[in-house]
């Protein structure tokens, strides 16, 4: 009996087997995960935050605080922005005033910041942000363990909104000092 030969597929077609790729991949630096997501996402990086990360491979961002003060960021290019924070763990402080943030940017940064286990304090300054921002910052403060101040001023949250927030960071502040003092008199 003549040996069998492959059967093509449905269509005709016949499929290779792509070749094992043996090559190894080095990592990114955050620099170059920055460059490539923004480039996933079809948009420009932003100059001042690519210069603050390093273009070298295994070498991490020492500042605890992240400074975009005074620099278009807007909703779309704070998603590779906070992408690329996520993978900094030691951010204490994001400094996004004047950043044409809106209420998605805020909902998306709230969302990132969950990621971020040290983050104590949030910049959001001078945005165009209201009543969506302030339900999401709500969220945000009522759940992340760390987070002690986050600073709202010049935007269109309402004044009860604000209120809430004041009041759910103050009492959160009270809670974790009240904690520390506890923790001090049983040590």
């Amino acid at each position: 009996m003549p040996p069998k030969r492959p059967t093509k597929p449905p269509g005709g077609k016949s499929v290779r087997k792509p070749a094992a790729n043996r090559t190894k991949m080095r990592s990114l630096s955050l620099q170059e995960m920055y460059i490539r997501s923004c480039a996933e996402m079809g948009l420009r990086p932003n100059s001042a935050f690519a210069s603050f990360l390093h273009d070298r491979c295994g070498v991490d961002y020492a500042e605890d605080t992240v400074d975009l003060s005074r620099n278009y960021v807007g909703d779309k290019g704070i998603v590779p922005i906070l992408a690329t924070i996520e993978k900094i763990p030691n951010v204490r402080a994001l400094i996004l005033s004047e950043n044409g943030l809106r209420n998605r940017g805020v909902e998306l940064l709230c969302a990132s910041a969950a990621n971020l286990p040290n983050l104590e304090f949030i910049e959001l300054s001078d945005n165009f942000i209201s009543e969506g921002a302030a339900v999401a910052l709500f969220r945000l403060i009522e759940h992340h363990r760390q987070l002690q101040v986050v600073v709202f001023e010049n935007t269109k949250i309402p004044v009860h909104w604000r209120v809430k927030l004041l009041d759910m960071l103050a009492s959160k502040r009270s809670t974790r000092q009240k904690q520390l003092r506890a923790s001090i008199l049983v040590s």
